[in-house]
């Protein structure tokens, strides 16, 4: 079952939290709500949870604290942040914190039930990239095996370990550190490998430049982005590591031949 804890300083909520959502349906177990924020990061540096659901506006730490700490020390965490009114002031903060959900407190909770849903869907995204990346290294693992026991030099070896473990590594950092400003140093650092060394093979084998790659998945997720949700245009380059709307608009169109609002509205007009 999935690790939920909570924290809301309104006893009404913490109760409405514990009884009106059927947590066992979601394959959850709440374990603990807190009265404030900085209870929860207690809890939570001694038991790591799965997904947190936390008031905006709480004494000692707020909900961004809280998603400023996940975000900093438990990325695997998704945090849902709560809020008594439809006020989006915090939104440009929680969107760089990697917030799942920005909720309005409504009676019976049923955008903290999709909130919570969607967190599950995320965690078992991330589970499957870190199986792949897994599988990556236990094949690194095996080809350095082989290149010790032919000859140390064997630059054929090397180069195979390179296009079957350096391009998916390469590939799973860029999917999963996507809200970055991501460099070859970066990744080649993350690795273990020489940066011209790991830019030399990745090229030979896909036929395309590290940065290039970089730009084509952050766009990518950026269509996504324009045709399933209804982020602000500066939210969504937020949420690329993009450094502002100028740059985005500018690589998109690049990319697709139009502007982020033109490709939106497109897709809006397709039947």
């Amino acid at each position: 079952m999935y690790r939920v804890i909570a924290a809301d300083d309104e006893p009404m909520v913490r109760k409405a939290l514990e009884n009106l959502i059927d947590w066992k349906s979601l394959n959850c177990n709440l374990e603990f709500v807190a009265s404030n924020g900085q209870e929860l990061l207690d809890y939570a540096e001694k038991n790591p949870p799965d997904i947190v659901v936390t008031d905006i506006s709480m004494p000692q730490a707020d909900g961004i604290a809280v998603a400023r700490f996940m975000h900093q020390n438990m990325r695997q965490t998704k945090v849902i942040l709560l809020t008594a009114y439809a006020d989006f002031s915090y939104a440009k903060q929680a969107i760089s914190y990697g917030v799942v959900e920005y909720v309005t407190k409504t009676g019976d909770f049923g955008d903290v039930v999709e909130a919570v849903k969607k967190s599950i869907q995320q965690i078992e995204q991330d589970r499957k990239a870190q199986a792949a990346l897994q599988n990556s290294s236990q094949a690194a693992r095996q080809y350095t095996h082989l290149i010790t026991q032919l000859k140390p030099n064997s630059q054929q070896l090397q180069e195979q370990r390179g296009g079957i473990d350096l391009v998916v590594e390469t590939t799973q950092y860029i999917k999963q550190h996507i809200d970055e400003a991501i460099t070859l140093n970066q990744i080649a650092a993350y690795i273990g490998v020489n940066e011209s060394y790991l830019s030399r093979v990745f090229s030979s084998r896909t036929g395309s430049t590290i940065k290039n790659t970089i730009n084509t998945i952050k766009m990518e997720k950026a269509k996504e982005l324009l045709t399933n949700t209804n982020l602000k245009i500066y939210e969504i380059a937020m949420q690329l590591g993009l450094e502002n709307t100028t740059y985005l608009s500018r690589l998109f169109h690049q990319y697709t031949g139009c502007t982020p609002m033109e490709y939106r509205n497109q897709k809006k007009n397709i039947p």
